[in-house]
């Protein structure tokens, strides 16, 4: 029974829900009846992945503070954990960086941001309220967000950036984002998955970053 609800096509947060009142009605679930039971919205933590691990695996939370002000610390390398940027030979040079603070929009997170990269970001809207809408708690939504794959063929990434066309959100407090990357490399074509979290945000210039890789 429980393998087949693993099974079950499950979609915690649908796109384009900035605005917190429409968290519910926009946690849009594919219930699947299977012996009586049916299946709602994620009640806890489910990553792709193996869990916590080193290089940005799956399920590893990675934390920074970051300054739209300081050249080496307003981007982001989100697979790594660090900073985009360092210094070289006295100049700031980029590393490898998937998002950006305050440089090309002031007070908003921009991804996709080097090379051919191509970024989307959603802002699913205060963590608070997210928790209420996956969980009916007072559960953090950070925490609960997972995107669940399926043996039906349908990817839930897939809904949630339907109506993405945005590489750009504005930065608001405790508001959580998902994030999806297209990257080219030495190893080709990638897709990744990232949702974050404005954990502590004081001015439009210095904000905290939680993040976890989804896929």
């Amino acid at each position: 029974m429980q393998e087949s609800l693993s099974r079950s096509v499950e979609l915690v947060a649908r796109t384009a829900v900035s605005r917190p009142s429409a968290l519910l009605a926009a946690c849009f679930v594919a219930s699947i009846a299977l012996a009586g039971a049916s299946v709602g919205c994620v009640t806890e933590v489910d990553l792709l992945g193996e869990g916590s691990g080193a290089g940005g695996e799956a399920g590893e939370l990675h934390f920074l503070e970051l300054f739209a002000d300081d050249p080496l610390r307003r981007t982001v390398d989100l697979e790594n954990g660090v900073y985009g940027a360092v210094l070289q030979d006295g100049e700031v040079r980029n590393q490898n960086s998937h998002l950006d603070f305050g440089w090309y929009h002031a007070g908003e997170f921009t991804v996709g941001i080097q090379g051919s990269d191509e970024g989307f970001i959603v802002d699913l809207g205060p963590d608070e309220e997210l928790g209420l809408a996956l969980t009916n708690t007072a559960a953090s939504g950070f925490g609960a967000l997972a995107l669940k794959t399926s043996g039906f063929g349908y990817d839930p990434a897939d809904a949630v950036f339907d109506d993405a066309t945005l590489d750009h959100a504005v930065v608001g407090q405790a508001h959580v984002y998902v994030i999806r990357l297209r990257t080219t490399g030495d190893d080709g074509e990638r897709e990744l998955v990232w949702k974050a979290l404005a954990a502590d945000l004081t001015s439009e210039t210095r904000v905290v970053l939680d993040w976890v890789r989804l896929r």
